[in-house]
């Protein structure tokens, strides 16, 4: 959800600095791929891709960005047809990079309409879980201007979407980095601006991408009243065994995650809750593997 909320924002940013989205990549003049290394499966799949597209269209410049990138700059630079490889702190500013766009230059990848639009509420992260890579090719945790957001979702709702999507990569911390964080404007948490957003804006539905479970205080129950917010959490627990909790660096026990659903779905009635777990963590033996 964070990558596709970056790449409709580029793709906008380029669309204004003349270029044009095509259909195909064998269309395109300029292909640009977002990379993922969540997991070595992802940062081989990225190589694969950037095969793919060269293999397709040798002609086209190819651009690398995000967490491989970010990661793996000498790697991904040696593959044929990379022309650029830019992390994600540069990414932000790709569309300035490239410049404005001859006549006939075309930029992939191809934007598809959507009901349901992605909208990046912050970036990077302060946690220290054991298993994690993102934080590392992301950066620390910084949270975008209550204004830009309250910007961007209405400019969402009037270009047609019926819902959007609060993603990140730790949105529970959003304005934990700015002065007088939880209270006031300037120190706008998360619930503070799920609450300017449904009361400023006129989206037909606000979801809430991963939430960690340490970031779900009983008080924000209440913005579920209004019907507007998705009746859906996605709360990943990881695992079931407190032992491995720990070597993960989580901030809970299992017995708290389990309370905590209990008393959300309590106060948010017809609740869906989804959840991540890693099976096979190093070191988890079977006792650990099977508790609940």
């Amino acid at each position: 959800k964070l990558n596709q909320s970056e790449m409709d924002d580029l793709a906008a940013r380029l669309v204004r600095n003349g270029h044009q989205i095509v259909a195909s990549a064998g269309e395109a003049d300029l292909c640009i791929l977002n990379t993922c290394a969540v997991t070595h499966v992802a940062a081989q799949k990225s190589r694969q891709a950037l095969g793919r597209l060269h293999h397709d269209n040798p002609s086209a410049r190819l651009v690398a960005t995000g967490c491989y990138a970010d990661l793996s700059p000498a790697e991904l630079s040696g593959l044929p047809g990379v022309e650029l490889v830019a992390g994600n702190r540069q990414k932000e500013h790709l569309a300035d990079l490239l410049g404005r766009a001859a006549e006939d230059r075309a930029v992939q990848p191809a934007v598809r309409p959507r009901t349901r639009a992605m909208v990046k509420v912050q970036d990077g992260c302060d946690n220290a879980c054991t298993y994690c890579v993102v934080r590392l090719a992301r950066g620390p945790q910084r949270s975008r201007q209550p204004a830009e957001i309250l910007a961007d979702v209405q400019a969402r709702v009037e270009a047609g979407y019926q819902e959007v999507v609060l993603t990140g990569v730790h949105i529970g911390a959003y304005g934990r980095d700015r002065p007088g964080a939880g209270g006031g404007s300037a120190g706008l948490d998360l619930w503070g601006l799920v609450a300017r957003l449904l009361s400023e804006t006129g989206i037909a539905r606000l979801r809430l991408s991963s939430i960690g479970p340490w970031d779900l205080p009983e008080q924000a129950f209440q913005l579920w009243v209004d019907e507007r917010l998705c009746r859906h959490l996605h709360l990943p627990l990881q695992s079931g065994s407190d032992a491995v909790l720990r070597r993960m660096g989580r901030r809970y026990t299992a017995a708290k995650f389990v309370a905590l659903v209990a008393t959300a779905r309590a106060a948010i009635p017809d609740l869906a809750v989804t959840t991540d777990v890693i099976a096979g963590f190093p070191g988890e033996t079977d006792a650990e593997f099977a508790e609940i």
